[in-house]
């Protein structure tokens, strides 16, 4: 009986010591993760602040050293006819696409010949600055359900841009947009913020154009016969913008 006593005792001992080593090691390693967890912190923190102390002096330079880029061929030059389109501009404010802080600006109605009419607006930003964005807040409703589509010019240029439906009381319009910075068109937002930041900050210019066509329907099986007669509008009328972008 003796040995089996002290088996036992020995047993309890052994497994009392391994039970405070585990216990010893679940709070060494929450304290590890606890020390790693508030260093991280410590480094994001002056990560940040680095990061901040860095971009300021660059942000400075992208909002208040840009110099306003003119286009080189005013807006009101191009062409009032060109392939089976002829167009007019538009006079009746209400009629007539805005955004605020446009240096130049082109609002146009072009009809082809078998009728169909697209609204055309153009506006040009010499430079950007606060409250004088190319890409604004107030055009939310415009980008919100926008889809990216391909547009093939020609065999060998394609370029992406912005297609939605636009609501307007009880008229609706199918519209496509897209942005041009210095020859670059761009469809996404993102991107056209992120390449005007580089220009400005490598170039000190912030300069751009946002493009938009757009035509009026009344019935939705009026929509994919629009969308193809604004494709083909867009594909005749963008080589004709270069002239002035580029």
């Amino acid at each position: 009986m003796r040995p089996c006593i002290e088996f036992r005792v020995i047993k309890t001992v052994l497994c009392n010591r391994l039970y405070n080593h585990k216990n010893s090691l679940r709070i060494r390693n929450k304290d590890i993760l606890f020390r790693l967890h508030a260093d991280m912190k410590r480094f994001n923190h002056s990560w940040i602040i680095a990061m901040i102390l860095f971009l300021f002096p660059l942000i400075y330079i992208f909002f208040l050293h840009s110099k306003p880029v003119v286009l080189h061929v005013p807006l009101h030059d191009l062409p009032y006819v060109f392939g089976q389109w002829s167009g007019e501009d538009i006079h009746d404010p209400e009629k007539q696409f805005r955004i605020d802080g446009a240096d130049s600006e082109l609002n146009r109605i072009y009809r082809n010949a078998n009728g169909r009419e697209v609204q055309v607006y153009i506006g040009y930003f010499e430079i950007q600055k606060q409250d004088k964005e190319l890409i604004t807040y107030k055009l939310g409703d415009l980008y919100e359900n926008a889809k990216e589509i391909t547009i093939q010019i020609d065999t060998l240029n394609n370029i992406q841009a912005n297609k939605t439906i636009t609501t307007t009381g009880i008229q609706q319009a199918l519209a496509i947009y897209w942005y041009n910075l210095n020859g670059q068109i761009i469809a996404n937002n993102n991107k056209a913020k992120l390449i005007t930041s580089i220009d400005g900050l490598l170039h000190r210019r912030t300069n751009g154009a946002f493009i938009i066509i757009s035509g009026k329907f009344i019935r939705q099986e009026e929509v994919d016969k629009l969308s193809v007669d604004e494709v083909e509008f867009a594909k005749i009328f963008l080589p004709l913008l270069q002239k002035h972008f580029s």
